[in-house]
């Protein structure tokens, strides 16, 4: 596990970037630089959602894209009180494309 210093020289885009790539690994890196930085990369992880939401089928058929599941993961784990419509909306897009 990488340690505090460590998780605050990755940068925003470099997180993003590389939890966006499925390799098979889970990136505990990137999450615990994600977690360290949790203000800044929350509207990054909405956006995420956004994304995907705009264009489903694209993100379906997409076996090495994980970003999502990430953003999911993340945002659930900051335990946002306020849940956006994003967040909502994409909700009720998994419920109707379960291969997402």
């Amino acid at each position: 596990m990488p340690s505090p210093k460590d998780r605050e020289q990755l940068s925003i885009n470099e997180i993003i970037t590389s939890l966006e790539v499925f390799d098979g690994k889970y990136k505990w890196e990137e999450v615990e630089a994600a977690i360290a930085h949790k203000n800044e990369i929350v509207p990054r992880l909405l956006a995420i959602l956004e994304n995907v939401l705009a264009n489903p089928e694209k993100f379906a058929e997409d076996d090495n894209y994980s970003g999502h599941t990430y953003a999911l993961m993340l945002l659930g784990h900051f335990r946002n009180p306020k849940p956006t419509r994003s967040l909502l909306d994409f909700v009720v897009c998994l419920q109707t494309s379960p291969s997402l």
